[in-house]
């Protein structure tokens, strides 16, 4: 059968859509990159906002009219939490909800092709990704009062580590370079498993067992840094990035979104990675309009964040989401107030960031390249992210993609770097 696979949301999804699509080939199954050619599509949801369920039910819409016969199977955030509403958008929609998400696609017939090799294959079409993301743990423990994520996807579990070893050497095995760790709440892995097992504990196997590849964090919740991520860092083959999401640099805010996070802590910790971990890029995520939110508070909030020298900021405009305590909240902040900061923090964390990106003229960074162009007369556009999470462009006369290479940068465009090949 010719199945197609979308993801909407975060990369755990796009980790859990990687494990689907081993699986199906090994079926018998083709993948293919448009709904137009497909026999089934394979849907996973998200709901971590009013915009990313939005985009769920388009995302369904839209396949069901490019293919209006096609077998729709719908899982995720968003489809565990609203299934009737996702079977409503039409007929012959199938709904597995999270906890049997890694049986959505136990009921299909053997496919025609024969059992494929095991051995990772990037995903064709929107959701083609050269780095490989492999899930290590899903769920969470903690009790954000704005976040749906603990009543979708349950309480933390961790992933075996055979297992997580097994998926990374697959992905290697593929032609991977670059392997994300992926989860809920990564920063949880092993509490739940027998022995002395965390985070840091299975990074070490992963890089004493597993050759061939960078590895990346896709997020690690600030409030439970594993002791040793400092000295970690310091390996050459984990990329110096962390996505840090502080949600709100306000005490008060913070408080009331029940985020039990000491501003002054993370900021003594980030200044400790900065001084011991040269060139490491910090990123975060931010709500702005959360309830209650004053002006004041805002203003603290951007003033901490404004302080953090940060590389990069995702920013969400609050959105009341049905069964949190924060929709219940009063005083919700109109939405055009919560726009207009919005915009102010925008033009802040721009400038942090571009300052942060111009430390690196004339530096040399280790490059994956991720897509390619072919340039009028010859030669090929390259495009690729850093191993500190910059992008990078350059021009060379092979195409490199997939590749690591080593680059000097020598400008500094809006949203770039632009570099030579050393």
């Amino acid at each position: 059968m010719k199945i197609l696979l979308e993801s909407v949301g975060c990369r755990l999804n796009q980790a859990e859509l990687e494990g689907m699509a081993a699986r199906l080939r090994q079926q018998g199954h083709t993948l293919v990159a448009s709904a137009r050619e497909c026999d089934v599509a394979l849907l996973n949801t998200c709901a971590v906002t009013a915009s990313a369920a939005s985009d769920s039910r388009k995302k369904i819409r839209k396949i069901r009219s490019q293919r209006p016969g096609a077998r729709i199977i719908v899982t995720g955030c968003w489809a565990t939490l609203e299934p009737e509403q996702a079977m409503a958008l039409g007929p012959g929609i199938q709904v597995v909800p999270n906890a049997h998400k890694d049986q959505a696609t136990m009921g299909l017939p053997p496919g025609s092709n024969g059992s494929q090799p095991s051995g990772r294959t990037p995903i064709p079409g929107t959701r083609y990704r050269t780095r490989a993301f492999v899930k290590v743990q899903q769920g969470c423990d903690n009790s954000c009062t704005f976040c749906l994520t603990r009543l979708a996807r349950g309480p933390s579990r961790s992933t075996h580590p055979r297992r997580v070893l097994d998926d990374v050497a697959r992905a290697v095995d593929g032609g991977a370079k670059e392997v994300v760790l992926t989860g809920t709440q990564l920063s949880a892995w092993g509490r739940d498993l027998p022995g002395n097992q965390n985070l840091i504990s299975l990074l070490d196997t992963l890089l004493a067992d597993v050759g061939g590849a960078r590895f990346r964090f896709s997020s690690l919740d600030p409030m439970d840094i594993p002791e040793g991520m400092v000295d970690r860092l310091l390996h050459p083959r984990l990329c110096r990035y962390l996505h840090l999401p502080i949600q709100s640099g306000s005490v008060a805010t913070l408080s009331r979104m029940g985020r039990e996070l000491d501003l002054s802590r993370l900021a003594a910790l980030l200044a400790e990675l900065r001084r011991r971990v040269s060139g490491i890029a910090i990123s975060t995520d931010v709500i702005i309009g959360f309830p209650g939110e004053t002006e004041d508070e805002f203003r603290e909030s951007l003033q901490f964040l404004s302080s953090l020298d940060l590389a990069g900021v995702h920013m969400f405009t609050y959105s009341p989401r049905p069964g949190t305590k924060a929709a219940s909240f009063p005083q919700q902040v109109p939405r055009v107030l919560a726009k207009e900061r919005r915009s102010v923090l925008a033009k802040a964390m721009k400038l942090s960031a571009e300052t942060f990106r111009g430390r690196f003229l004339g530096e040399v960074l280790q490059v994956l390249w991720i897509s390619s162009s072919p340039i009028p007369g010859g030669g090929y556009r390259l495009k690729g992210v850093s191993d500190n999470n910059l992008r990078v462009a350059a021009c060379f006369h092979h195409d490199l993609s997939n590749q690591l290479s080593m680059v000097r940068i020598i400008r500094n465009n809006s949203v770039e770097l632009e570099g030579e090949l050393l």
